[in-house]
């Protein structure tokens, strides 16, 4: 797990396989983190319950059959 810190107006950017996506903070307020992601229509982005949701119903079994989750902080 890569875990960074950011202060609020600093961004992140990710590459994976030719995409990239840049997460900013744009606002802390107490212990939420509002963070703006800019990224190519074809990069699907999801709160990680949402992707969840997603696999479960995409997979007979249920669950959600992808890499680790990347810690952000």
């Amino acid at each position: 797990m890569l875990v960074l810190s950011r202060k609020q107006g600093q961004r992140i950017v990710v590459s994976f396989a030719g995409e990239v996506a840049a997460l900013e903070v744009l606002r802390i307020d107490g212990n939420r983190v509002l963070l703006g992601i800019a990224a190519a229509n074809t990069v699907a982005i999801h709160r990680e319950e949402v992707w969840a949701e997603i696999g479960s119903r995409l997979r007979p079994e249920g669950g959600v059959k992808a890499g680790p989750v990347k810690t952000v902080a």
